[in-house]
C-alpha cells in the first residue's frame, strides 16, 4: 500500500474470514445474539476457503454496502460478488433484536438430544417387535430404558416448575396475603354536631354569573399555573396543550443518495505499449473524503488518480484481505486544493487503469471517510 500528501490508507477490520475460529469469535459479539439460525458456513474457492456469516432465515439487520449486496440464504446459489466481498459486508451486518426467526441455542441442542433419544428408543424396540427371532433382552437393558425415560420426565417436570414457581410465589407472597387475611375495618361512625339554631345565619345569595351566549368557558381550562416538562434525552412540546402544541426539530437532514457517473474507455496505444483502462468520476452532490474500490475480471498494475481541475491528493492499494487482490485498485481522496477533501460537482476524476492485457470493470464499491456508503453509479459517456 503506497501513500501521497502523507496520508493513511483506509483501516480494514482485522478479522482472518479464512480461520474459522476468527469467524466463531466475531459472531459471538455484542451484534449477534446466541442464535440457533446463526452459522459459520465455509465456502470453498479454488486456492483457499473462506468462512461466511450465514443467517438460515436471512434476517440479517444490514447496513451500508451490505444493504445492496444479495446476503447468503440456503438454497439458493451463492454470489460470487458475495463471497469475494466478505470482509467488506460482514462487519455492516447484525441480528435484529426483533427477530421473529429467533431460537435459543442452548434450547435447540435440548430439543435435539430428546428427539435423537426418542427416535433411539422407538427404533430399537420397532427392531426388536419387527424381528423374525426374539431374541432375549439382557437385564441391563430395561434399566438403560427406563433409567433414560426418567431422566427425560424429570427435566420435563423441572422445565414446568422452573416457569410456574415464580407465579405461585407472587401469589402467594406475604404483602398480598396479609392483605387479603385482614378485613377492611368499619370506621366508627360519628354523628356530626348538630349547631344551635341560635349559630346559625343566613348566608347572602350570590348573584348569578353571566354567560355570553354562543361561548361556554370550560372550568378545566381556568387553571393559569405554569405546566411543567421532563423531556429527558428528548424534545419538548412548545406552546400549550390546547390544540396548538408544536415540536421543534433543530437537527440536520440526512445527506441525500449521491449519483456518480462513470465514463469507462479504452484507448488504444502503439503496438506493443501497455494497455490503459480510463475511468472518469462525476458526481451531482457533495461527498466527504470519498472512496472507492475498483474490481477487474484480470491482473492490473498500479493505477493513477488525478482532478483536470485542481489538485488531488490520495492514498491508493489493493483489496488485500479479498481474493486475486492483484485485480482491484482501491483509492481514498485526503485532500482537494490543498483544503478538506471535499468532492464538489462538475469537478471530474481521471483514473487512469494500466493493464498488459484487455481487461473489463465487474464491480465498484463506494464509502465515505470509514463507512460505506450508498450510491448510484450510472455508467455512461457523453
Amino acid at each position: 500500500m503506497s501513500t501521497e500528501n502523507n496520508s493513511k490508507a483506509p483501516e480494514n477490520k482485522n478479522i482472518n474470514f479464512t480461520n474459522r475460529n476468527a469467524v466463531e469469535k466475531f459472531l459471538e459479539g455484542e451484534q449477534f445474539r446466541p442464535c440457533d439460525n446463526l452459522k459459520c458456513s465455509p465456502v470453498e474457492l479454488e486456492h483457499d476457503v473462506l468462512y461466511m456469516p450465514m443467517c438460515m432465515e436471512g434476517r440479517f439487520h444490514r447496513e451500508g454496502v451490505a444493504e445492496v449486496l444479495d446476503m447468503p440464504l440456503p438454497p439458493r446459489p451463492l454470489s460470487p460478488v458475495t463471497y469475494t466481498t466478505i470482509p467488506i459486508w460482514a462487519p455492516l451486518v447484525s441480528c435484529p433484536h426483533d427477530c421473529k426467526g429467533y431460537e435459543n441455542r442452548t434450547v435447540a441442542k435440548f430439543q435435539r438430544s430428546v428427539s435423537s433419544a426418542i427416535r433411539w428408543l422407538f427404533r430399537k424396540d420397532k427392531a426388536h417387535s419387527s424381528g423374525t427371532t426374539q431374541e432375549k433382552k439382557k437385564w441391563w437393558q430395561d434399566w438403560i430404558v427406563l433409567t433414560v425415560t426418567g431422566v427425560i420426565a424429570a427435566v420435563i417436570a423441572g422445565l414446568i416448575l422452573w416457569a410456574i414457581i415464580p407465579r405461585l410465589n407472587k401469589l402467594t407472597s406475604p404483602a398480598t396475603a396479609s392483605s387479603e387475611s385482614q378485613p377492611e375495618q368499619k370506621k366508627p361512625e360519628t354523628t356530626p354536631a348538630q349547631p344551635s339554631t341560635d349559630d346559625v345565619k343566613p348566608m347572602p345569595a350570590k348573584p348569578p354569573r353571566k354567560v355570553a351566549s354562543g361561548n361556554v368557558s370550560n372550568p378545566a381550562n381556568t387553571d393559569k399555573r405554569p405546566v411543567t416538562q421532563l423531556c429527558p434525552n428528548g424534545i419538548c412540546i412548545g406552546g400549550d396543550n390546547k390544540g396548538d402544541a408544536r415540536v421543534y426539530n433543530f437537527g440536520p437532514p440526512p445527506p441525500p443518495i449521491p449519483t456518480v457517473t462513470i465514463c469507462v474507455t479504452h484507448p488504444t496505444g502503439p503496438e506493443g505499449t501497455e494497455r490503459k483502462t480510463v475511468l472518469k468520476f462525476e458526481t451531482d452532490v457533495e461527498i466527504m473524503e470519498a472512496w472507492y474500490a475498483l474490481f477487474f475480471d484480470g491482473p492490473v498494475g498500479e493505477g493513477t488518480v488525478e482532478m483536470p481541475t485542481g489538485s488531488f491528493g490520495y492514498t491508493h492499494g489493493r483489496a488485500d484481505k479479498m481474493p486475486n487482490p492483484e485485480n482491484s485498485f482501491v483509492f481514498r481522496s485526503t485532500s482537494i486544493n490543498f483544503g478538506v477533501a471535499r468532492w464538489l460537482p462538475n469537478n471530474p476524476l481521471k483514473v487512469t487503469i494500466p493493464s498488459k492485457d484487455p481487461v473489463n470493470l465487474v464491480k465498484v464499491l463506494s464509502g465515505s471517510a470509514e463507512n460505506g456508503r450508498d450510491e448510484i453509479f450510472v455508467y455512461r459517456c457523453p
